[in-house]
């Protein structure tokens, strides 16, 4: 086996244990935030939903408008109405 090719033990880049590491924190953080704002486990992600910025996107996402097969099934509508 060459170098640096084994994957057993300890990650070589302490760069990516210490940033995940920290994202699992602040998730971990932004979790309790949503349950102490909204009262609730299943809630805790609702101001994340509802954030002024988002929710227009969350919107358009509950409508499938980010769907591939949706998007795929307009376009062959599209293609077969020219055709």
């Amino acid at each position: 086996m060459q170098e640096g090719q084994d994957f057993a033990g300890w990650p070589h880049s302490i760069w990516l244990v210490g940033g995940t590491v920290v994202v699992l924190i602040l998730a971990f953080l932004n979790h309790m935030f949503g349950v102490r704002k909204s009262g609730r486990g299943i809630g805790a992600a609702d101001h994340i939903h509802h954030a002024p910025g988002l929710s227009p996107m969350y919107d358009l996402a509950e409508r499938r408008a980010f769907d591939p097969y949706e998007i795929g099934l307009r376009l062959s509508r599209g293609i077969a109405t020219v055709s």
